[in-house]
Parts: structure tokens; C-alpha cells; sequence
């Protein structure tokens, strides 16, 4: 999404008698006051002033945050890694979902403390949490320690030749500690974000030119043929049958309050294809529940399950996965287990499915119920994403058309077959006995 050139106002330049720099240049942007600019002849604040004027003028869309100069004016020598990602990152917060801001600024992180050079003393979890929180919040300081090793280590944007780019981008592969290699998904995640800052940084007039190494072709080839051949390896495991996923919901009720919200909201993972996300984020008035027969559900959000350090309290909730607002048919089953949900709860209005103290449930304690139902009942355990596929692949080997199955989750039918369906417990003995009917008769 491109950001839209922030509202810039620019004030008269005033004087102020006794000092020793007495011109003052003041502007401001989005209405908040940027740090003064202080000049000791006229002739400088008044160029100073108009090339803010200009950038204005012009639309520029990034603005450092630090001193509220457009990057344009920023000289590429007094900007390092640090001081540009965090830049970055916070011209880019209004515009992206705060899951992605998340990632966006773990990754950042690491980009920062592997672009230093060979003999930079290693970050310890504290230091990497004050780098995370530096970055995304534009009114934070850093602590004495950090702002020397930033100003001894980090390097500036000028200084990124290919040498160093190539070097950064192999430490950017590497796992924390630097022993072995990340997977191919998260190493390309890891490389493809911080090139893209410092495209950003070459497209904003702050670094000359971005030389960073570009993969060579046969090797790139053998590791997307390896990353295929795993994900094909991910998707034949196996799903539980429709009789062990009922054991499994059976099984989750117990003498907790609960674990009765933790059934249900399985219950329309396992028997609707809901993603948690848009389960836990569902209200009342999103159901339609018939006293027989199919009822329905409208998935118009979901949660964005990234707290409140990436996200304003407006933001707890936002589009579906894909963006696409469709509305759900369920089963009896699915609406029985509704209303029994409801009549024990008394919920008529609002957010269904919250906790005694008001709060979401957690992944984990999701995790834990499951796993202890799926124990109990002496088969593997599942997650809560895994009960999405098990529904997707269930619809599917009962015959249901793949565009309705599809529709049903939210997807296109080239997802769906892509990454959602797996075999089913004993489908191999089933599958024997379809192809000796085929060629035996």
C-alpha cells in the first residue's frame, strides 16, 4: 500500500535576539510540531526553509521521524542501518495490518544487528527487545548502551557496497547464533525484507544505489525445488476420521466452565472450516441459527492476533484472510453445538467467545485443551489450524463439488487442493479396494 504524502505546514522564520543561533525555522507534520531548526545568518534558515517548502510542495511521502526532515534533505553519510529502518518502519505503521508490523519489525531487527560488521559484540534478548520497541515507537530513546553500539557498529546506508550486502545477506540465512541455516520460507522472508528497505532507501534519494547480490540462477532453482519437495512432503499427513474428530469434541468437556468455549470453537473449526482467527472474532448477531436443519454464519472479520504493541485498540479486529467477506453455511451439528453454547452461557449480544476476565482465549490454552482431549481419546494431537484441514479434506473425499468446498473456506480451488488436502486414517486399505474394483471387473 503507498503511503500518502503527510500534511506539512511550515512556519514563518522568527528571530530570537540574544542567541547564538538566532534564526528559527519551525514546521510541522500531521499537525505535530517537528524538532526546530536553528540557523546563526537569515540566508541558511531561509534555504533551510524552502526546501522544506518544496518537499511539501512536491508530495514527498517520507519523512524522518527523528529530526522531521523530508529524507530527500537527509545526506546519506549521517544515516545508519538503525537510524534508516527505524525511519522506515514508522513511515510505514499507519499503512500496514498489525501482524504485519510485527514481523516487519522482528525482522528489521535482526537486519540491524546482522549489517554490522565482523567483531560486533553480540545483542542479548534484552538488546534486542529495546532495538524492537526503538524502532516502532517514534517518541522512544534508546538506552546509553544501545545508541553507542548503533553509532560505533551500525553502518551507514554509504558504506553497503556489494561486499557488505553479500555478507549481510548470508548472516541474514543463518539462525540465531549463526551455526545453521533458516528454513528456505523464513531465510527468504529475512533477506527479501531488508533488500526492500534499502530500495525504499535508493527510491527516497537517501542511498545512491542499492548492489544488493541477486541469487544465482541454477542455485536459486535447487532451492525452490527443495522447498517444493518439502512442501509436498507437509501435506500427505494424515487427518483423523469424522468418527475420532467427534471423540474429539466429546472429549473436550469437563468440569471447567471453559472448556466448553474451547469445544464449540473447535466444533466450527472441525465441522465449519472457520480459521481461529475468524472464530474468535465472531459475535451474535453474525449467526443465523435455525430451531432445524442448516444454519449459517457471516465471516466479515478477524481477529488480528498481534497485541497491543503493534495495534491500536481499533485494530484488535480486521478483514478475513484474502479480504473476502462470505457467509457460511453449518451443519445441525454445528448449530446444535451453538445453542447449547449459548443457552449455558446466556450470551445474546456481542462477542461470543471470551474468557471470565473478558479476554480472548489464548493459542495456547486452545493448544492444551485440544491436546488433552486428543490424548484422552488415544490419538495425535491436532491444532486449531489442523482442525481447518481437517474439514477441507473431509468435504472434499465426500464428494462435495470443489468450488463449494472452496467457498466454504474462503479460498480459490487451487489453495485448497494446493495446501489443504491430506490423506485420511485408513484411506489406504479404502484406496486399495477402489482400484482393484476399477481393474477387476
Amino acid at each position: 500500500m503507498n503511503r500518502a504524502a503527510p500534511k506539512v505546514s511550515v512556519f514563518k522564520i522568527t528571530e530570537r535576539v540574544g542567541k547564538s543561533k538566532p534564526y528559527y525555522v519551525r514546521w510541522t507534520i500531521n499537525g505535530r510540531e517537528a524538532p526546530v531548526a536553528t540557523f546563526t545568518g537569515y540566508k541558511a534558515a531561509d534555504k533551510f526553509r524552502s526546501q522544506i517548502v518544496h518537499a511539501a510542495d512536491v508530495g514527498e511521502r517520507h519523512w524522518d521521524p527523528v529530526t522531521g526532515r523530508p529524507l530527500s534533505m537527509v545526506t546519506t553519510s549521517a544515516v545508519n542501518v538503525a537510524e534508516y529502518c527505524r525511519t522506515y518502519l514508522v513511515a510505514q505503521w499507519p499503512n500496514i495490518e498489525p501482524r504485519t508490523r510485527q514481523s516487519l519489525a522482528v525482522a528489521l531487527v535482526v537486519f540491524v544487528e546482522r549489517s554490522a560488521p565482523a567483531g560486533a559484540p553480540a545483542w542479548t534478548v534484552d538488546q534486542r527487545s529495546e532495538m524492537k520497541v526503538w524502532l516502532t515507537k517514534a517518541d522512544s530513546t534508546m538506552s546509553p548502551a544501545m545508541a553507542r553500539w548503533c553509532k560505533k557498529w551500525s553502518p551507514n546506508l554509504a558504506a553497503l557496497d556489494k561486499a557488505a550486502l553479500f555478507e549481510i545477506d548470508r548472516r541474514l540465512r543463518l539462525r540465531m547464533g549463526e551455526t545453521r541455516s533458516l528454513g528456505s520460507d523464513a531465510a527468504r522472508r529475512q533477506v527479501n525484507t531488508a533488500r526492500h528497505v534499502l530500495d525504499v532507501a535508493v527510491a527516497s534519494g537517501v542511498m545512491a544505489v542499492n548492489e544488493w547480490p541477486t541469487p544465482i540462477k541454477g542455485e536459486d532453482q535447487r532451492k525452490k525445488a527443495k522447498a517444493a519437495a518439502k512442501a509436498k512432503q507437509r501435506k500427505v499427513k494424515d487427518v483423523m476420521t469424522i468418527a475420532n474428530g467427534k471423540l474429539v469434541l466429546a472429549a473436550m468437556a469437563n468440569h471447567q466452565p471453559a472448556s466448553y468455549l474451547y469445544r464449540c470453537i473447535t466444533c466450527l473449526g472441525l465441522f465449519a472450516g472457520l480459521r481461529p482467527s475468524e472464530t474468535l472474532a465472531l459475535e451474535f448477531e453474525d449467526f443465523d441459527l435455525p430451531e432445524a436443519g442448516f444454519g449459517s454464519v457471516r465471516i466479515a472479520k478477524a481477529l488480528t492476533d498481534a497485541g497491543q504493541d503493534y495495534g491500536e485498540e481499533d485494530e484488535e479486529v480486521g478483514s478475513p484472510k484474502e479480504g473476502l467477506i462470505r457467509t457460511v453455511r453449518i451443519s445441525p451439528l454445528v448449530v446444535t453445538e451453538v445453542c447449547g453454547y449459548l443457552s449455558r452461557t446466556g450470551i445474546t449480544a456481542g462477542p461470543l467467545f471470551r474468557g471470565r476476565t473478558g479476554q480472548v482465549p489464548t493459542s495456547n490454552n486452545w493448544c492444551r485443551a485440544l491436546d488433552r482431549a486428543c490424548k484422552s481419546v488415544g490419538i495425535k494431537t491436532v491444532t486449531p489450524y489442523g482442525c481447518r484441514h481437517f474439514c477441507a479434506t473431509h468435504l472434499v473425499n465426500s464428494s462435495v463439488p470443489l468450488g463449494r468446498a472452496a467457498k466454504q473456506l474462503g479460498h480459490e480451488p487451487e489453495t485448497l487442493v494446493r495446501y489443504y488436502l491430506h490423506d485420511v486414517e485408513g484411506d489406504e486399505d479404502r484406496t486399495l479396494e477402489l482400484i482393484a474394483g476399477v481393474f477387476e471387473e
